[in-house]
């Protein structure tokens, strides 16, 4: 391991480089060159830092030289010194990226920029090769997985996608856990959990809201009844939380102890309890998907890019606990794992001499990536060549607000009648939401249709003058029900998604201000979109936009190039 040691720490010669460069008269008058110098001598410091994580790698390996592979396998110590510090890599050259590019922002630095990126370049390939050559020698295979398997557990929806490490990483996808119909709308699952009154795990997804919906229904009928639970005589009894990852961003601070409100309002359980069951959900299908055990598969979690060390330690936690041996789960930044796939997936047009061909994309500088998901959208700057994040910013301008705009309209035409009708009829409003959230990925498609169409729900039969009430709207006007469907004009609809676009459109230019990218990647559900894709193409002409296919599964299949490279 002493040549790979020396070779590791080769950046510093560039270092020094660097530092005899800032002397010279090109950077003497800059404003910043004090500021750089510190930059650099704070990074120095911290490259010292990677050396010491190094030796404790090499002194623990020295330790158990020489055991059986059965002794080495059962010596979780051996484990956990290697991980620690491999960890310790990991968050030593993050900081070393994000330091630079806060010096740097914005600003031209010329040869020094472009020296001290290649430095780090240097040292994160270096990094790699040892990961591949130190951290599992050829005599030591036991982190050694024949599976890959990514969870993707988001705000909306979730799901996990798994490979055979011995096939192309994204070969194989398999997310599709909803019931029913929604097997055929979805390929992931809605991120909703239902626990029965003593507190344990009902059902998760798709099937949750369902019999949520279905028991309130029932209660409306005076037909409730539950025989494993005949002493609770309301559905109200039950814990239902959606979309309840959210309640994660902006907590500095994570502790076991958090907790969030039911859908009822007035009954809470542990945030901890519901990610952990969540996630064991997940990963027990996964495992009886692909008929394995938990020793076959290596786990890959992704977390957004903005969580903070606090959040991401509370999932890893809670992926633990879900009976994720810690020695074979890693953590992946969603934007990170959707840069992998675009940028191995990816064909661009370029033109050479009058001629147009089709190349693979290889970003040179810096990539955006906006995940636009259905609650948060999350913006992250990449170093491309080596897949570092540089800054991460975002908001909830994510595609549920549309559809909850949608939900107005019914409000606002239908008045206190719709607001019964959800009380009464749960199930039929949450086929009303699922209807538009399949059909609203159509705005902008050029089929010739004036009209989005969603089917009319039986509820509307307890509506007087439900008929009259939409096509007479003065709010909403051009609305008609016609053969049992509301149809909505496209330039309506296209006015709720120009709210929350607005908004998407208005940061990010903000962050192009403020530095120049070789293109702009979009995934998350939302992405699938055309209008959505079309309105960042037209707000940003000059600038290269991608759209991976099946965007909602980008940072799925990216998860599982992530765990099949480390």
């Amino acid at each position: 391991m002493a040549n790979d040691q020396d070779t590791l720490f080769s950046p510093r010669v560039c270092f020094r480089k660097i530092s005899g460069i800032s002397q010279e008269n090109e950077f003497q008058e800059s404003e910043y060159h004090t500021e750089i110098l510190k930059a650099i001598a704070c990074l120095d410091r911290k490259i010292r830092n990677v050396r010491q994580a190094l030796l404790k790698v090499n002194e623990c390996r020295k330790t158990y030289i020489g055991k059986s592979h059965q002794e080495m396998f059962e010596e979780n110590e051996f484990q956990e010194k290697v991980l620690e510090a491999f960890a310790c890599l990991d968050t030593e050259i993050g900081k070393l990226y994000k330091e630079i590019f806060q010096v740097c922002l914005g600003r031209e630095i010329g040869k020094l920029y472009k020296e001290v990126l290649e430095a780090f370049a240097c040292l994160d390939t270096e990094i790699r090769k040892f990961r591949q050559g130190g951290r599992m020698d050829q005599s030591d295979r036991r982190f050694e997985k024949p599976f890959v398997t990514a969870i993707d557990f988001g705000s909306t929806y979730s799901g996990y996608a798994f490979c055979n490490l011995a096939e192309k990483p994204t070969s194989k996808i398999q997310s599709s856990i909803g019931s029913g119909k929604e097997q055929t709308l979805h390929e992931k699952t809605a991120s909703s959990i239902l626990f029965n009154p003593d507190k344990s795990f009902n059902s998760f997804g798709f099937t949750a809201e369902e019999q949520y919906s279905k028991m309130w229904q029932d209660y409306v009928n005076g037909e409730f009844k539950n025989e494993k639970f005949p002493d609770n005589k309301t559905p109200s009894d039950w814990f239902l939380f959606r979309h309840f990852k959210t309640n994660l961003y902006g907590k500095k601070d994570c502790h076991n102890d958090m907790t969030i409100n039911d859908e009822t309002g007035k009954k809470s359980l542990p945030l901890k309890t519901i990610i952990r069951e969540s996630v064991r959900y997940l990963k027990e299908q996964a495992l009886k998907c692909c008929s394995l055990t938990g020793n076959d598969v290596r786990w890959v979690l992704t977390v957004p890019t903005i969580f903070s060390d606090s959040q991401k330690e509370f999932m890893r936690s809670a992926a633990i606990e879900a009976g994720i041996p810690s020695e074979s789960l890693m953590i992946a930044f969603e934007s990170e794992a959707a840069a992998l796939l675009t940028k191995e997936q990816e064909l661009c047009r370029v033109e050479k001499n009058g001629n147009a061909e089709l190349l693979p994309f290889t970003p040179k500088s810096i990539l955006m990536i906006i995940d636009l998901g259905g609650g948060f959208v999350e913006t992250t700057l990449l170093n491309a060549p080596n897949n570092q994040s540089l800054k991460t910013t975002g908001g909830f301008w994510g595609g549920n607000k549309v559809n909850v705009a949608f939900m107005q309209i019914w409000i606002d035409v239908l008045g206190d009648d719709f607001t019964r009708c959800m009380d009464s009829f749960p199930n039929e409003v949450l086929d009303l939401w699922q209807d538009f959230e399949v059909q609203k990925r159509s705005i902008g498609e050029s089929f010739g249709k004036d009209y989005l169409c969603v089917l009319v729900p039986e509820f509307c039969r307890e509506i007087s003058h439900f008929k009259e009430k939409f096509e007479n709207s003065a709010k909403y006007p051009g609305i008609n029900v016609n053969r049992g469907k509301v149809e909505f004009p496209h330039r309506l609809i296209e006015n709720l998604f120009m709210t929350t676009i607005q908004e998407i459109i208005c940061h990010v230019g903000g962050l192009l201000k403020e530095i120049s990218v070789d293109a702009i990647i979009l995934v998350g559900g939302f992405s699938e979109s055309k209008f959505v894709y079309q309105s960042m193409k037209d707000a940003f002409k000059n600038v290269l936009i991608l759209k991976p296919h099946e965007g909602s599964l980008s940072v799925l299949k990216g998860a599982l190039l992530y765990g099949s490279q480390c």
